[in-house]
């Protein structure tokens, strides 16, 4: 499932993620960082991972505030902790403009229809943010193909995606089973996959790519 700050509500069936759901606004939410007490080391990468799409779509200065952050956060909960309180005002800024997730929440999807094939193909074997940390990564050479982002950028970006992700490997999975995969994606229309590529930090967008397989 995957309930949070916005409006959905929805569940993965079979291998696909967020097939199944509705839109309701939550009544009260409720954040308890004890849990994070529990969690191995894997985990709380994974939660960076995902984190890092918020700060990047924020802008320069947020991204930049994680990535030197990055390793202290693995090991001082204070720090951790202020981290997860400014993605939430990040992502709670997006909603308010965007509450049912149809024109600007959509770049919060920034790394996830890559992420999600990667999870389905891996029987979620790679934690979601570690899967979305990979998908970002692929969006960002799109982009850069594209001509919207300098290499430079890119690697920038994907150095720190790199920290996150080291010790699971997606090596293994199928091209086809991948383009399959990436078909389901909600964000589709047709034959046109919906990604969400950027031209910068804080400069994220949503473009329809021609699915040729």
């Amino acid at each position: 499932g995957d309930s949070r700050i916005g409006s959905k509500t929805s569940i993965n069936f079979r291998e696909f993620k967020n097939q199944v759901g509705g839109f309701y606004p939550p009544n009260k939410i409720i954040i308890n960082t004890d849990f994070l007490n529990s969690l191995p080391s894997d985990q709380l990468k994974s939660g960076l991972g995902e984190m890092l799409h918020y700060f990047i779509v924020s802008g320069e200065d947020d991204f930049k505030n994680l990535s030197i952050n990055y390793p202290l956060a693995l090991s001082d909960k204070s720090i951790l902790i202020n981290l997860i309180h400014r993605s939430l005002i990040i992502k709670k800024n997006f909603i308010e403009l965007d509450e049912f997730d149809c024109n600007e929440s959509q770049v919060l999807n920034y790394g996830h229809s890559f992420g999600h094939a990667i999870e389905s193909l891996t029987n979620y074997s790679i934690p979601h943010g570690i899967a979305v940390c990979r998908g970002m990564d692929m969006a960002n050479f799109i982009s850069m193909k594209l001509g919207y982002i300098t290499n430079e950028t890119r690697l920038e970006i994907r150095e720190l995606c790199e920290k996150i992700w080291t010790g699971f490997d997606i090596s293994n999975i199928p091209v086809k089973g991948f383009i399959s995969a990436l078909s389901k994606d909600k964000k589709n229309a047709g034959n046109k996959l919906g990604l969400i590529l950027i031209t910068g930090y804080g400069r994220a967008f949503k473009e329809m790519r021609e699915n040729d397989n």
